[in-house]
């Protein structure tokens, strides 16, 4: 009689995150006694992102043939970074074995700046038309430098804002613009917008290309800090001391005691009684 059964996704995970246990703790030695302790008995965190084919959902049953880069990471107590264990396998972690430790600390993603340049991006390629292939890609694959400018810009260009909602946006909103330098020496072309301080909510106005010239007309210097002097102890003079003339030992003649004048015995009288 033959028996045959198969293993659990579950069961390849644990061995995953056991065999990511054992190689954190083998390769790691600055780490505390409760910090290793914490590992030991606390699930990680499981990112996964595929090499070869594509990932398959987590809600679907289908097996899958690609490979895949498995990282097991723990965000242990009192440390900024993450401890990570690198290694591949298939999607469902069969077979995985940790290749290296990667300990790296995760910076947020500023997505409203990442908003605001592909609005600019967009607002760019579809209105400057006139721009060659060269600029276009430069637009479409570089990063554009944030510039806090000053231009005139008409933020009721609709017309359906009340001029006190239009003063109100003014003093509330700040104008930043987007620069792509070109190949070419005092080639950029800017995408003018304003939102707020952190370009949460950022919207372009205008774009067009400009000179170096005119963008450093425009630009809004911002204000020098005021240096503060630290306090400086005031210097106490201290009087140096004078120099006083040593006292010498004089010979003094101290004047013999007057003899005393001779003290006369009084007899008193002695009182006789006549009979």
């Amino acid at each position: 009689m033959f028996t045959a059964s198969c293993k659990s996704d579950d069961y390849w995970k644990d061995k995953a995150v056991g065999n990511a246990r054992e190689y954190l703790l083998k390769n790691t030695r600055n780490l505390t006694v409760l910090q290793r302790e914490y590992i030991r008995y606390n699930k990680p965190v499981i990112m996964a992102e595929d090499i070869l084919g594509d990932y398959p959902d987590a809600m679907s049953n289908n097996l899958s043939t690609s490979l895949s880069q498995v990282c097991i990471t723990w965000i242990i107590p009192g440390e900024k970074d993450a401890y990570i264990v690198f290694g591949t396998s298939g999607s469902h972690l069969v077979g995985w074995s940790p290749i290296r430790l990667i300990v790296k600390s995760f910076t947020p993603i500023d997505r409203s700046l990442l908003a605001a340049i592909g609005n600019a991006r967009s607002y760019a390629l579809n209105n400057l038309l006139y721009l060659d292939v060269e600029p276009r890609n430069i637009i479409r694959f570089n990063t554009p430098k944030l510039v806090k400018t000053n231009f005139i810009v008409d933020l009721n260009q609709d017309g359906t804002k009340t001029p006190e909602q239009v003063k109100a946006e003014e003093k509330a909103l700040i104008q930043t613009s987007m620069v792509w330098q070109f190949n070419v020496a005092g080639s950029k072309v800017i995408v003018c917008g304003v939102g707020s301080e952190k370009l949460g909510d950022w919207r372009p106005i205008f774009g067009r290309q400009v000179t170096d010239a005119e963008l450093k007309a425009h630009t809004v210097v911002p204000a020098p800090k005021p240096v503060v002097k630290p306090a400086v102890d005031k210097k106490i003079t201290v009087p140096e001391p004078k120099m006083v003339a040593p006292i010498t030992e004089k010979n003094v003649t101290v004047p013999a005691p007057k003899a005393a004048a001779p003290v006369a015995k009084v007899t008193a009288p002695v009182a006789t009684t006549k009979k």
